[in-house]
């Protein structure tokens, strides 16, 4: 059964892992994911995890700003489509909630059609495309989600 709970320090260098195997634009190093998980923490923010027993398989960060931003959804590919990233997205709106959020917002590299669709499918919108947003030719998608 997949869980979610709030990651832990020591949870990072396992979500090195994640990130790898999904293929970022820019791959994460363990000193810039340890300024991530500081940088998400409450108030200002959140950072997730997702486990199937003692194995991690998803993470995700958010943070406030006048709205709700989701920067990180990952989920280990072996577990994509079997709701692990459902339910990081969901706990990440909740939280979102609980700060009196309006809006959810984030950005998807617009080729990423399985990402499009996720999102989608969970209620966001597009409502913008940044043109090179990673490099030449690799637009975004900004979308978002009423909370």
């Amino acid at each position: 059964m997949i869980k979610t709970r709030k990651a832990t320090e020591e949870d990072l260098p396992k979500l090195i892992r994640i990130n790898k195997e999904v293929g970022l634009l820019r791959p994460l190093r363990l000193s810039k994911l340890k300024k991530i998980f500081r940088d998400h923490q409450p108030p200002k923010g959140y950072f997730v995890v997702a486990e199937e027993g003692k194995k991690l398989i998803g993470w995700g960060a958010c943070e406030t700003r006048t709205n709700w931003y989701i920067h990180h959804l990952y989920v280990s590919a072996k577990y994509q489509r079997k709701g692990a990233g459902t339910l990081l997205l969901k706990k990440m709106e909740a939280q979102g909630r609980r700060q009196k959020k309006k809006m959810a917002w984030l950005k998807t590299l617009h080729s990423n059609w399985r990402a499009v669709q996720f999102y989608s499918r969970n209620g966001y919108k597009i409502t913008k495309i940044i043109k090179n947003k990673w490099g030449k030719g690799k637009h975004a998608f900004l979308m978002k989600k009423k909370l």
